[in-house]
């Protein structure tokens, strides 16, 4: 005879249950951060894995491995790149200083034929006196000196053990745990759905896959526009003869990551030197050459919705431009600048549970055609 207990028995229990892992989680809180990169990279992970093992014929173990020092290489190019941008920022704030220059010297002209052909002589001198005096280049900071100083702010914080040591261990922390969660994901999978009751196991099981998918899809789908839209970029720059086609192109392909909002702040540097530095290809005025650029820029964000967005990050993350946008402003005014960055997976995530919770609510089966498929399949296998 198996005993059971009662509602109120089991209730308690269920209770005690949930705080004990509230509790596990209060006192893991600090390696959670690490454990959802380690996930995020397993998910990302899991096609590369799956492709190398299956196709060419690969032993999961040296498919893992291989994964992971692909990995590892971005991860150690990524500082590579940062220099190479702040080099190019180095030639982009060179040419700003002198357009500055430019536009000072524009302006004690125009106010120099004001003060002429007007009696505003006596209320413009002084202004003039200022702006002839006034030398923009003693009172800003070149570039070089800019750079310098965060290149030495960073080294010396770097140039600190502890602090070297805490983030080389964090990264290997973190590529420990997206290994092992690779490596073990098929028991990993088996254990969560052991917990499910046997009603409930192929509905959460198809939803947990489904959420899988949208986090995979969104990563790899904004990686791909990223790499893209920064090529895109810096072509096109350079074809206009924009200056410093390389940095605005890093740019263009970092704000790719705040979806809607980070093509309107890529083409506003890309405007402002067009107009302060004209064209190196073509002799055209700078304010039209400013225009032309401004009008490249929105070419490029139509490319994007039209043809990379659906093609790169298929339509796994269903979503209207305008709870996108909602989605940004909202993730940034909870969680900063990483809230604004996984506002719409998150979104995607809470819509597909939703749409599973509401169904269950309404009684009605929240995956048809899949139940309808597994049905057939498993009449089919018997």
């Amino acid at each position: 005879m198996n005993p059971t207990w009662g509602i109120r028995t089991r209730t308690t229990i269920a209770i005690l249950m949930a705080l004990a892992l509230l509790a596990v989680v209060f006192m893991a809180r600090s390696i959670i951060p690490n454990l959802m990169i380690a996930a995020l990279m397993a998910i990302v992970a899991g096609p590369v894995i799956k492709m190398l093992n299956a196709k060419l014929r690969l032993h999961r173990g040296v498919a893992i491995g291989l994964t992971y020092l692909l990995f590892l290489t971005v991860a150690i190019l990524l500082p590579v790149l940062f220099l190479a941008f702040m080099a190019s920022l180095v030639g982009l704030g060179s040419g700003l200083t002198k357009s500055l220059e430019t536009l000072e010297q524009w302006l004690v002209i125009i106010l120099e034929q004001i003060s002429t052909a007007h009696l505003l002589g006596e209320l413009l001198e002084p202004t003039l006196t200022l702006l002839e005096n006034l030398s923009l280049r003693d009172l800003m900071p070149s570039a070089e000196v800019i750079v310098s100083f965060f290149s030495s702010a960073l080294g010396t914080t770097f140039s600190i053990a502890g602090a070297i040591f805490s983030f080389v261990f964090a990264v290997f922390l973190t590529f420990t745990y997206a290994v092992y969660m690779s490596a073990d994901s098929a028991n990993i999978a088996a254990d969560f759905r052991n917990l499910i009751p046997v009603a409930y196991q192929f509905e959460i099981t198809t939803l947990m896959q489904r959420i899988e998918q949208v986090w995979r899809s969104y990563v790899l789908g904004q990686l791909g526009v990223m790499v893209a839209i920064g090529l895109v970029t810096v072509i096109v720059a350079w074809l206009l003869g924009l200056p410093e086609a390389l940095a605005l192109g890093v740019i263009a392909g970092v704000l790719e990551i705040i979806p809607n909002l980070g093509p309107i702040l890529a083409t506003i540097p890309a405007v402002i030197i067009a107009l302060f530095l004209g064209s190196t290809r073509f002799d055209i005025n700078n304010l039209l050459f400013a225009v032309i650029v401004g009008l490249a820029y929105i070419l490029i964000q139509k490319l994007e919705d039209m043809v990379l967005t659906p093609q790169i990050q298929g339509k796994a993350v269903e979503m209207r431009p305008l709870f996108v946008m909602i989605s940004v402003i909202v993730g940034f005014q909870v969680g900063g600048f990483l809230g604004a960055i996984i506002a719409v997976p998150v979104v995607a995530t809470g819509r597909e549970i939703f749409r599973y919770l509401y169904a269950k609510v309404l009684q009605q089966v929240p995956y048809p055609q899949t139940t309808a498929t597994q049905t057939g399949q498993v009449g089919g296998a018997n």
